[in-house]
Order: structure tokens, then C-alpha cells, then sequence
């Protein structure tokens, strides 16, 4: 289930690290914010009607509409995390 416009080793790796640093997945539901049940992956690819997975990373190229969308996410989770060492470091450092 990759795609063609990148490197299928490199649309597999995001998908795996956002499996393995979802902690949760969050719906918006009349104005209130609900902690859903199902995974990041297959489950949560069930759960939203997108049939045909039979793996958690098969189940996330089916949530995100592109590997453009796959890929950027992985890049703001990224930045969050040097941002969040970057501010641990400077509590260690006494900054």
C-alpha cells in the first residue's frame, strides 16, 4: 500500500513511528474533545469505514488522504519532540 512519488522504506518508517509515539487518538465531538477507544492503525481504520487493512501501517496509509499528509505529520511530530529536548536540556542546564 505505498505509493509511488516516495520511497515506499520511507513512507513504511513514518508510518511505523506514528504507530509506536501514538499515545491516543482525540475526536472533536459536539464542541467537547473525547478520547477515542481504537489505535492509530488498523482499528481506527475500521472504525472510520476505511475497510481493507490488515496491518496498523496499512491501516494509517488508509487515514491519511496522502503520502504528502503522512509524511508532513511525521515532520511536526518530529519538531515537537527537538522542541520539547531543547526545553528539557535547558532545565538540566539551569537555563
Amino acid at each position: 500500500m505505498t505509493g509511488p512519488n516516495i520511497a515506499g522504506k520511507e513512507l513504511d518508517a513514518a508510518a511505523d513511528i506514528l504507530i509506536a509515539s501514538c499515545t491516543g487518538v482525540d475526536a472533536h465531538v459536539d464542541g467537547q474533545v473525547v478520547l477515542l477507544e481504537q489505535k492509530l492503525g488498523k482499528d481506527l481504520a475500521d472504525f472510520l469505514g476505511e475497510d481493507g487493512a490488515e496491518t496498523d501501517r496499512q491501516g494509517v496509509f488508509l487515514i491519511f488522504p496522502s503520502e504528502l499528509a503522512l509524511m508532513t505529520h511525521v515532520e511536526q511530530l518530529s519538531a515537537l519532540q527537538v522542541s520539547e529536548d531543547e526545553a528539557v536540556d535547558g532545565e538540566i542546564a539551569g537555563n
